[in-house]
């Protein structure tokens, strides 16, 4: 059984061997030297913490609002803070969540195991909370924390069951949220 590496041992050698000989021809004649591809410059870094003038902060209202980059020059990023978003569920496919959801994130609702609903609810506050500050889109308040999601709503409803509410406060705490958000609501009541 041959292995790969010969292989290529063999065929460069034969190109060497080519190479020596002119391969039958006049030595040079038709070899030219490619030119290496020419990459886009890289964008420019962004600076470890928003200025209150960058663009992303400037298109993120409530940031600028209450003035965070006193907060972010400080320090306060969320950096290694858990925030627990129970609601509809997070999409992390959204650009601006891109690395931000815990590997921890489920659908509390035995059986569905369907931590992403229809309802886009949970994704809008989870970029509130946490959007990246990565050049573009907006910035969330706490761009450095990680988001835990977990799904609990009644699907189709918007309503949640106080069963499942507890379930999923108890899942946050049990997963080191340190924080728990609770936009909840709906036309039906609770059960």
């Amino acid at each position: 059984m041959r292995h790969p590496a010969p292989i290529i041992i063999v065929m460069s050698a034969a190109a060497a061997a080519l190479a020596a000989c002119g391969g039958g021809g006049s030595p040079n004649v038709g070899v030219t030297t490619p030119t290496p591809p020419t990459l886009p410059p890289s964008p420019p870094s962004l600076p470890a913490v928003p200025s209150a003038s960058s663009a992303e902060y400037l298109r993120s209202w409530g940031v600028s609002y209450i003035h965070a980059s006193t907060a972010y020059n400080a320090g306060a990023t969320g950096a290694g803070i858990t925030v627990a978003v129970i609601d509809s569920g997070v999409d992390g496919a959204q650009a601006d969540l891109s690395g931000a959801l815990s590997a921890d994130s489920t659908d509390i609702v035995a059986g569905r195991n369907q931590p992403v609903g229809t309802n886009t609810h949970a994704t809008l506050v989870a970029g509130v909370i946490a959007a990246r500050y990565n050049g573009s889109g907006s910035l969330g308040i706490a761009f450095g924390s990680t988001i835990l999601s977990i799904r609990a709503d009644n699907s189709g409803t918007g309503s949640f069951s106080d069963f499942n509410t507890a379930a999923a406060i108890n899942y946050a705490v049990a997963h080191g949220a340190r924080v728990i958000n609770l936009s909840l609501g709906g036309d039906t009541p609770d059960a």
